[in-house]
């Protein structure tokens, strides 16, 4: 900490990111940086442990301390840089069906065959804590192959859940793998027991946001749209089962193909949150306020 604090005296930046896994250390900054501070979180403390190694039961008090250490961390940034923590690509197919919940991408848009692919992608967005207030939101997707023809392609909010499997398709991935139990589909939420109420996936209509996608490379949507999923996912107004995308499906080799969270380091699906965190009223306060009541209550 000494040390941290002779960097910021002598630097005085105009920003400070934190990288992961530095939960301990955004507060500490904070205290000492009049600059905005951005944490990149990476992964979920609570998700690494209980989810990922299982090192940890869910419900138990280690759990909650994980979790807690999360939301912490988050309320003290300024911006958060939320890791993915799900991901697939529902396949239209005229066969069997396939998945991809492991594989290193997603896709959205036709094949050469026009036949449809659409991508699902969730973050921890409750990692971020309660009583937050959503001030802006970017999601940033890379794209790492596709026909340089730039089209559409839309996020929308999912109103259903949907399962990952354990599919890892072969090859680029285009053609997805033979589903698993669990994995999402063209006609399942989870297969092969869940089906979607329409295939090709259950979610919300207009779309969050929409971005022009051509060639390799990174491309943001944001907006006001963006901001208000989030804002209601946190507020308990609406499950939190991530998002999915939908390219051009008006006609053959339409399709992007975008890196997931098993890619390469630094291509990975970012989500990026601007909020603030509503402070608590002070405890004597709420005393005050109580007592207030109890008077008014005995005095009728």
């Amino acid at each position: 900490v000494t040390t941290l604090q002779r960097a910021v005296e002598r630097t005085r930046p105009h920003a400070v990111v934190v990288p992961y896994p530095g939960h301990r250390l955004v507060h500490t900054i904070k205290e000492r940086v009049a600059a905005p501070v951005a944490f990149d979180m990476f992964l979920s403390a609570y998700d690494t442990v209980v989810e990922d190694r299982q090192l940890v039961r869910p419900g138990s008090i280690l759990a909650e301390y994980r979790r807690r250490m999360d939301a912490h961390a988050c309320s003290a940034a300024d911006l958060v840089v939320l890791d993915s923590i799900a991901h697939g690509t529902l396949y239209e197919s005229t066969g069997s069906q396939s998945a991809n919940g492991l594989g290193a991408h997603l896709f959205a848009g036709n094949n050469g065959q026009d036949l449809s692919r659409r991508g699902l992608l969730r973050f921890d967005v409750a990692s971020l804590g309660s009583d937050v207030v959503v001030h802006g939101a970017t999601l940033r997707l890379h794209v790492s192959q596709a026909n340089a023809q730039a089209v559409e392609v839309s996020m929308h909010r999912m109103i259903t859940d949907w399962g990952v499997g354990s599919t890892d398709a072969p090859g680029g991935e285009g053609g997805g793998g033979p589903a698993t139990p669990g994995s999402a589909t063209w006609t399942h939420a989870f297969w092969d027991d869940t089906p979607w109420t329409n295939a090709g996936g259950d979610f919300a209509d207009p779309a969050t946001a929409t971005s022009l996608v051509g060639g390799t490379g990174w491309y943001e949507w944001s907006g006001a749209g963006l901001v208000a999923d989030i804002q209601t996912m946190l507020d308990g107004d609406a499950p939190d089962f991530g998002w999915i995308l939908l390219g051009d499906e008006s006609g053959p080799s339409t399709a992007k193909r975008f890196d997931s969270r098993l890619a390469e380091l630094g291509l990975r699906p970012e989500l990026m949150v601007e909020f603030s965190v509503v402070p608590a009223p002070p405890a004597i306060a709420m005393l005050a306020f109580a007592r207030t009541g109890r008077r008014r209550r005995h005095g009728r």
